[in-house]
């Protein structure tokens, strides 16, 4: 019976033995402290750093704390890294000073019948042909 009222409050049953005998549960000083370092480290670097990396930050900074426990504090402070967009460089230069290609395309006459081809791809090519 004690199973089931605990699973209805979704409470563990050391915790309602706690609770009985006037024990009441807090969050102690050094957690808070390290919930405030996570958060404050986390925009620190514009929610870029995940897991992984506040762990390697804390570890340099001489905390010792695990990668699923800093999942946890972030996941109840619904904080959530994101990802940068990745660098495209831009290969255009539309500003170069030189005249544009002409379009070879335009420049052909249109087929005028089916499985007609016109080829403009050799210069001196000029006339279209049937296929077979």
């Amino acid at each position: 019976m004690l199973e089931r009222l605990c699973q209805v409050l979704k409470v563990s049953r050391s915790g309602f033995y706690r609770y009985l005998k006037g024990e009441t549960y807090s969050v102690s000083e050094q957690k808070q402290e390290l919930n405030q370092q996570i958060e404050a480290l986390f925009w620190e670097h514009k929610r870029r750093y995940g897991t992984r990396r506040l762990q390697a930050e804390l570890v340099a900074q001489g905390r010792i704390i695990g990668r699923h426990q800093i999942r946890k504090i972030l996941k109840e402070k619904e904080l959530q890294a994101i990802q940068p967009k990745s660098f495209v460089p831009k290969t255009t230069q539309s500003k170069h000073g030189k005249r544009n290609s002409p379009n070879l395309l335009l420049e052909q006459a249109r087929a005028e019948k089916l499985n007609q081809i016109n080829d403009y791809r050799m210069g001196w090519y000029q006339t279209s042909h049937t296929c077979l």
